[in-house]
């Protein structure tokens, strides 16, 4: 099942990432365009490839703070400009987010355009495939008090404290 870029999109939001809200958005911001693809192979399990125009880095899934690390080292170890520390973090969380996603959706196969900024980045484009419709349970917003969620903190006002 081939997932239309809208409920692609969806999915995405869902999973914490941020992407266009309007074509003119994504045309208007300028920026380094890169593409994140994730493959399922029998052989080699899942896998996600960081290309850029003129190279590539892969790795395999599940992704955590060292592997997103290399990850991202390995890739903008061959910039010329050499990237600075707050774009490199910027695209380790990233990564994070969609090894996630890709483990968690049920999305076999996918390909992300993404346009990276100075200091953020926006999904530009997305392709998806699975073998079984993707459903996901709506969370609630991002500060309510969904216990569920990634950014959930107890209210200290209403919380009781314990002794």
């Amino acid at each position: 099942m081939i997932l239309d870029t809208a409920e692609a999109f969806n999915v995405l939001e869902h999973y914490g990432i941020r992407v266009a809200s309007s074509k003119t958005q994504s045309i208007a911001l300028h920026g380094e365009d890169i593409a994140i693809v994730g493959r399922t192979d029998d052989a080699s399990g899942r896998r996600i490839w960081l290309r850029s125009a003129t190279h590539s880095v892969v790795r395999m899934v599940p992704l955590d703070a060292v592997g997103a690390e290399v990850l991202a080292s390995n890739f903008r170890g061959h910039d010329h400009r050499g990237p600075s520390e707050q774009e490199r973090r910027m695209l380790e969380h990233l990564l994070l987010r969609v090894s996630t996603f890709f483990e968690q959706s049920g999305v076999t196969e996918f390909q992300l355009d993404i346009r990276l900024h100075d200091n953020a980045y926006t999904v530009i484009g997305a392709s998806m495939s699975a073998p079984k419709p993707v459903h996901f349970k709506a969370r609630l917003d991002p500060h309510a008090h969904d216990r569920k969620g990634e950014g959930f903190h107890p209210d200290p006002v209403t919380t009781p404290r314990r002794r």
